[in-house]
């Protein structure tokens, strides 16, 4: 049971178990308002002030919070990574192709350097 005030935890798990394509505008604006007062009333309450079982639905919603946050930031950094690595690619594919038109023009050698890593063919 949650405290006076606060968002119920029924609420909570009924909301994160809608997928937001099934929410009309309303529901999605409601929940993210109760969400914001409800992060700043845990955040504003002193653990002495609240209930055990507000305290233990704090901690988790905090955890679930940091855990998301660390997600979303591996999922950006490694975004990246990919994408570098498939502009790599997409360089190289584009060197062989400038050298397939050369040669098929007859205006190719045959020492080219391609790709990003400079080999010598």
């Amino acid at each position: 049971m949650s405290d006076a005030g606060r968002k119920n935890f029924g609420d909570k798990v009924s909301e994160s178990l809608t997928p937001d394509s099934q929410k009309t505008t309303y529901d999605s604006v409601k929940e993210t308002a109760t969400d914001a007062y409800d992060k700043a009333a845990a955040n504003l309450t002193p653990d002495s002030q609240k209930s055990v079982s507000q305290k233990a639905g704090d901690e988790f919603t905090g955890a679930k919070n940091d855990l998301s946050s660390a997600t979303s930031k591996q999922s950006s950094e490694t975004s990246s990574s990919a994408s570098e690595g498939l502009k790599g690619i997409v360089d190289t594919a584009a060197d062989y192709a400038h050298q397939a038109a050369d040669y098929i023009r007859g205006t190719g050698d045959s020492t080219t350097t391609t790709g990003s890593t400079g080999t010598t063919k």
